[in-house]
């Protein structure tokens, strides 16, 4: 596990949780930090650019990621299926 990314991660997940404003985009992160050969993390399925943004997107883009993240994993869901 990349040390630098699971205390990034940690800290952003804190952040979620302080924050009580219900319009608010929790992160994706789950804590099992680690990025692929193409830089995707492989816990929360985000790409390095958008793990280092996410503080400072704006909530559509918070949301927009989040759908990201979700169809990155259902593709190497699909993916490993096919195997």
């Amino acid at each position: 596990m990349n040390v630098g990314l699971h205390k990034l991660s940690a800290k952003l997940r804190s952040d979620t949780i302080m924050n009580s404003d219900k319009s608010f985009t929790p992160s994706p992160c789950i804590g099992k930090c680690g990025l692929n050969a193409q830089d995707i993390c492989r816990g929360c399925f985000r790409t390095m650019d958008e793990i280092l943004r996410w503080e400072k997107m704006s909530e559509a883009d918070k949301q927009a990621t989040v759908i990201n993240c979700k169809t990155r994993r259902q593709q190497r869901s699909a993916t490993q299926r096919n195997r």
